[in-house]
């Protein structure tokens, strides 16, 4: 007889929706559908063959603590066929922190701590940002699409960062985008809704693994360009034009609205208007003109959602109905500028269906991914629907094991275990998220008379490499090759083909090895050598691990943790994260490396031509500030899955850039940043950090470290060689205004949005005249709105003849 297979809820990061644990199921790869989107018709040359070889895997060193106790067995997966639910789960077996529960097949286990298909998409490492101060290397691929006849033109491309493989863990959802590891397709925007995980909030017993409210109430997040992080809802506020801020407040108005048809109970959406009176839509789904006859741009991403509350959505507005479908993410799908000009951005999405209440419940349908599949720009607001675009790109997919990618040793896709295609027999009892293709064709079109022609197309190649620890591939971005259309004047196209820029990485242990655990070392591939179009190629180094087996057991047989959470300063972070395979255990906290970049070395050819290599060298000064994942100290049942498990990075970073084999003899530079420490928890009791980052001389800047300059550079100071002369300066300091423009409710953090910008820039520049420095100073004061009023310009210090005020 089979048992129930059910499972825990870990914590996620800071901002993450939370249904969470290690799904991973033993055994080799799962089947993708053999699925190919169509390019369009206009697309006529023969794909290129890449005739790149698959990476070479150089692994770093591995301790042999793990690998031979991984327990991985190279068996089948589980089908669907094969996964019928033998005994349903009661509520006297169920829901127990410290009980030991049987389990069937309906669900997705983990004996090894790989991954977690129920957390969902996009979320994890995101929190962490990507500026100079936590090392992520980043590296991108644009899209040089055709300049739009009127308004902007999208910035497409493929953005790669390191720190989205650095927070990767037991507890997040570790598959590999449609790009591949570590790369996002750039150009679009997200806003994501917090959810909590019901098994926290309902009756110790109750058998779920459904998603509930957020127990504090409604949270959400945005990642769109510059705007990144918390919107914060008013708790005082009446007006819905104002009652949602960004927390690192830019002046933009943040609308959440109702009434669009996008599969959402309450048919949310978002309008965000920036200060030149631009307009973003996200979730709009129906654009102007809309009617049956013409296409949905399918941009919110929905789940069901139960009400552990009666304050929750569903039951706050049905009596009796406790799921409805909300958004977790809503995709940008519409601009107008203040001239009228538009962009469209339509989607594709993945429905599947699960059942609720650990199979006692309703079964009901939810995105369980979804892509960006075209692009349409340079068009008139209101004509969207009834004209052609100007302008249009289109983004073709294929199975991940489709189309050249071979899949021998596995893939990243649990499409047999988890797919549910109807409500019918369903054994699925969570909501799962994955995606079964990848990112195959770009292709972008111009209007020429009532037809398209082909201007631009890329090709992208991928791999699936054998991780080498027992564990599934993930999804290697190869190769991208660039076409160009050569059309002549009687009409004849013909393709230009650019040499392939390929990618080449070595796997690198995300687990810190616990000889305690018997789990997988999480070997995830980081880019290290990319080939560029042009015959010139960039190497990539990264610090080698810095904690050891020894710091997370202390070495002794107790296993008492030699590194405490709050005061951590090692590169390796904690994560809880529940074990389910056999059984479900207590949570478990493991700690996972981070490997920020230390060296990059560009050469401009393949070193024929005499040239010699650029080299640019990071050192990290101080340690690195972890911060909790969450704006106080959380005591509740899912605060207790919550710690100190956010890379705010380092205070200082010393670049050094140069090929003077004298490595005393290159410049550098150090930037000192601010880390968004101040105001956040300190330690378990619950008091707050005071953290103020001054500038060298500590005369001209002391800031407090608030979270919303995370990011900033306070100050750069450029040096001529190791210990050498110093050249010149600048400060640059935050301001914030004297007000919150919001302030969430208390259950949420009281966390606080200010409109933010520079208070003031002042540099200063050695004299060649060897008579002192040079030093300049420009001021900006701002009015009730956060906009500039005036700037003040000081010229040079010492004379009032080149002084000026500028006023707006």
């Amino acid at each position: 007889m089979r048992t129930a297979k059910i499972w825990e809820v870990p914590a996620k990061v800071l901002m993450t929706a939370t249904l969470s644990a290690a799904l991973i199921v033993s055994g080799s790869g799962f089947t993708t559908a053999p699925e190919t989107e169509p390019v369009p018709a206009a697309f006529t040359p023969t794909a290129p063959d890449t005739g790149t070889p698959v990476p070479v895997q150089r692994w770093s060193e591995p301790e042999p603590a793990n690998d031979a106790k991984a327990g991985v067995e190279e068996t089948a997966a589980v089908s669907a066929a094969d996964s019928v639910l033998g005994e349903t789960p009661t509520a006297a077996t169920v829901g127990q922190k410290t009980g030991r529960v049987p389990m069937t097949d309906s669900v997705p286990t983990s004996s090894n701590g790989t991954s977690n298909f129920t957390g969902l998409p996009g979320v994890g490492a995101g929190t962490w940002g990507t500026t100079g101060q936590t090392g992520g290397f980043t590296w991108n691929y644009p899209f040089p699409i055709r300049n739009a006849p009127a308004g902007k033109t999208p910035a497409l491309g493929l953005a790669y960062d390191s720190t989205i493989l650095d927070g990767l863990t037991s507890s997040t959802n570790t598959q590999a985008s449609v790009v591949g590891d570590g790369w996002t397709l750039a150009g679009a925007g997200t806003i994501r809704q917090n959810f909590g995980a019901c098994r926290d909030q309902l009756p110790a017993g109750t058998p779920t693994w459904d998603l509930c409210g957020n127990p504090g109430g409604q949270q959400f997040s945005i990642s769109f360009g510059s705007r990144t992080g918390l919107i914060v809802q008013d708790a005082n506020q009446t007006d819905p034009k104002l009652k949602y801020r960004l927390q690192n407040d830019d002046g933009s108005r943040v609308e959440y609205l109702t009434g669009a048809s996008n599969g959402t109970f309450a048919g949310d959406y978002w309008k965000i208007t920036d200060p030149e009176g631009t307009q973003y839509f996200f979730g709009v789904n129906h654009l102007p003109g809309w009617s049956s006859a013409t296409q949905n741009t399918n941009s919110t991403d929905y789940v069901p959602v139960r009400a552990a509350t009666n304050t929750q959505p569903c039951k706050e507005l049905f009596s009796v109905q406790d799921f409805c479908q909300q958004a977790y993410a809503w995709n940008l799908d519409y601009i107008v500028d203040v001239h009228g000009n538009s962009q469209a951005f339509y989607y594709t999405q993945d429905t599947n269906y699960y059942h609720t209440k650990a199979g006692t419940g309703p079964t009901y349908s939810y995105v369980r991914a979804s892509r960006l599949a075209r692009v349409e720009y340079g068009m008139r607001a209101g004509s969207e629907l009834t004209a052609k675009a100007p302008m249009v790109v289109h983004l073709g997919y294929t199975g991940r094991c489709e189309q050249g990618t071979s899949c021998a040793t596995g893939n990243d896709v649990p499409y047999e275990q988890f797919n549910c295609p109807t409500a019918t027999n369903c054994p699925v009892q969570a909501p799962t998220f994955y995606t079964h293709y990848r990112l195959w064709t770009v292709i972008s079109q111009t209007l020429v008379g009532s037809s398209y022609g082909n201007a631009d197309v890329w090709t992208l190649g991928h791999s699936m490499p054998n991780p080498g620890d027992g564990t599934r591939p993930a999804l290697w971005l190869l190769s991208v090759i660039h076409q160009g259309a050569d059309t002549t004047t009687t009409g004849t196209t013909s393709w230009v083909t650019d040499p392939a820029t390929t990618f080449d990485g070595h796997g690198m242990y995300n687990r810190v090895q616990d000889i305690r655990s018997g789990q997988s070392s999480m070997n995830r591939i980081r880019l290290d050598k990319i080939n560029n179009s042009t015959g010139g190629h960039t190497d990539v180094a990264y610090m080698p691990a810095e904690c050891t087996k020894e710091d997370i057991t202390g070495g002794s047989a107790d296993g008492k943790a030699d590194i405490v959470p709050e005061t951590n300063t090692k590169r390796c972070f904690p994560q809880y994260w529940v074990p389910t395979d056999p059984i479900v255990e207590e949570e478990r906290l493991s700690y996972f490396n981070i490997y920020p970049v230390a060296k990059v070395t560009t050469y401009s050819s393949s070193g024929n031509d005499g040239s010699t290599p650029m080299q640019t060298t990071y050192d990290y000064i101080g340690t690195p500030l972890w911060k909790y994942a969450g704006p106080t100290y959380d005591t509740s049942t899912a605060g207790s899955k919550k710690t100190w498990s956010v890379l705010g990075g380092w205070s200082q970073v010393k670049v050094t850039t140069g090929n003077d084999p004298v490595t005393a003899n290159n410049p550098y530079t150090i930037s000192t940043y601010l880390r968004g420490g101040h105001g956040t928890p300190a330690n378990t009791s619950g008091g707050m950090r005071s953290i103020t980052v001054t500038s060298s001389d500590g005369v001209t800047a002391s800031v407090p470290d608030w979270p919303w300059f995370a990011g900033r550079v306070l100050e750069k100071r450029s040096y001529k060689g190791s210990g050498g002369t110093y050249l010149s300066g600048t400060v640059t300091k935050p301001w914030m205004g004297p007000n919150p423009t919001a302030t969430s409710t208390a259950a949420l953090g009281s966390v606080k949005a200010y409109f933010t910008g520079t208070e003031f820039t002042q540099t200063q520049i050695a004299s060649g005249q060897g008579n002192g420095w040079r030093k300049t100073k420009t001021t900006n004061t701002y009015d009730s709105r956060g906009r500039i009023m005036a700037v003040s310009d000081d010229g040079e210090f010492g004379t009032l003849a080149d002084d000026s005020c500028t006023t707006t």
